[in-house]
């Protein structure tokens, strides 16, 4: 097995509500599920399954809750790198997760976030870094002009809701790879003004930096682009797995983002491979309560060998 190169995730960690309607006209009957989350997290969370090692660069309070988050960090072996600590009280998700698994209403405490500091990066100790698109303009100048003094390090984006991209825009060319929902991309495509379709917004994409694009469709599956040989703008499709019984659909997204990095930038397999992993892993996240898998099967590990 090939060596895995190292991580790192720069996100938010939150306490992490979600309550499950049973039935969307009865409020009465519910269930609550408590559990650290945040993108930040679930992508190195999922990340740490595949036996990558992974840094988290995040903020937390002096709060119970931040106690209770870095304990739940620090249990899964993810390394707190660069991490900020702050007399402030920590980030809180609540998400009401309908039926059918759909989120209905989320509700995001991040006013901590703003404090947010510029990590304090080892460069020789990080080969891949991920960033969640809530990072501040200052932490992203910085990370800019990092890709410029090591172009050989790999900066992944994630899109974290559609009020971020204006934020994230004008870095777009910093990143080697690029993920979002379909409609975060349909609006990052307005802003690039391009017409609001899947080709026509993966292929703008790519011409302003990202030289890989994942759409993620929740039950339509992930798009993905990219150019070939030639230079040509190659956009493929594949299929969701089919799910009978879907708890949430929280979190599917980062593991998405998590598993296809740890295969394709990680361990250098295929492209097509990659993805195919990736769909595996947000199939099991859809069934989970929390927002990320507790493990992955062998199946799964084994298209690693």
């Amino acid at each position: 097995m090939n060596r895995i190169k190292k991580f790192l995730v720069i996100g938010p960690v939150l306490l992490d509500l979600t309550i499950k309607l049973k039935n969307r006209k009865d409020f009465n009957r519910k269930m609550l599920t408590v559990s650290i989350g945040g993108k930040g997290y679930n992508v190195a969370h999922t990340l740490s399954l595949f036996g990558a090692p992974v840094s988290l660069a995040t903020i937390y309070g002096f709060d119970d809750i931040g106690n209770y988050l870095i304990r739940q960090i620090k249990k899964q072996g993810i390394k707190l790198l660069t991490t900020s600590k702050l007399a402030a009280r920590s980030g809180v998700c609540m998400s009401f997760i309908g039926k059918k698994g759909d989120i209905i209403l989320d509700k995001v405490d991040t006013e901590i976030f703003k404090e947010e500091k510029v990590p304090k990066i080892d460069w020789g100790k990080v080969d891949i870094i991920i960033v969640i698109s809530t990072t501040s303009a200052k932490t992203l100048t910085y990370l800019k002009r990092m890709k410029k003094r090591f172009p050989n390090k790999i900066f992944c984006l994630e899109i974290a809701g559609r009020k971020t991209i204006a934020n994230v825009l004008p870095y777009l060319k910093t990143f080697d790879f690029f993920i979002s929902n379909l409609k975060e991309a349909i609006h990052f495509g307005f802003g690039l003004k391009t017409k609001p379709s899947i080709k026509n917004v993966v292929e703008s994409l790519l011409k302003n930096g990202p030289k890989i694009v994942l759409v993620t469709a929740g039950s339509k599956g992930i798009y993905y682009g990219h150019r070939d040989i030639k230079n040509q703008f190659i956009i493929k499709h594949i299929k969701a797995k089919k799910i009978k019984n879907i708890v949430s659909t929280l979190g599917a997204g980062d593991s998405v983002t998590a598993s296809f990095c740890a295969a394709y930038y990680g361990r250098s397999l295929s492209l097509e491979k990659s993805v195919e992993i990736a769909n595996e892993v947000a199939a099991i996240t859809v069934t989970k309560e929390k927002p990320f898998p507790s493990f992955l099967p062998k199946y799964i590990l084994n298209f690693f060998k």
